[in-house]
């Protein structure tokens, strides 16, 4: 569509790995693991403000933290994301220039 584009939706943080963050948590004395699950672990953003809370560095946890955008979106060409291209369209494209 003219003046439109395809983008990513906002990206949200995950664990890449719940059981190494669990075992990394229960190591700390400043950090109680009830503080840190609801039955399971916080969310990146939810054990960020907790450790915030407790003057600890979160910085320690990045390398198990991943980006996984929800999908894709319609927006106007305005909009500062990249455009992006759908998987079939990438495979379609390879096909026309082999």
């Amino acid at each position: 569509m003219p003046g439109y584009k395809l983008v990513a939706k906002r990206a949200s943080r995950k664990w890449t790995s719940e059981q190494e963050v669990m075992d990394k948590v229960r190591k700390m004395r400043k950090v109680k693991i009830e503080e840190a699950t609801d039955m399971k672990l916080k969310s990146p953003p939810q054990l960020e403000k907790v450790l915030k809370q407790k003057d600890v560095d979160f910085k320690q946890f990045e390398d198990y933290i991943v980006s996984v955008s929800s999908g894709t979106t319609i927006a106007p060409e305005s909009d500062k994301r990249a455009a992006l291209l759908p998987a079939g369209a990438l495979e379609e494209l390879g096909k026309r220039l082999a």
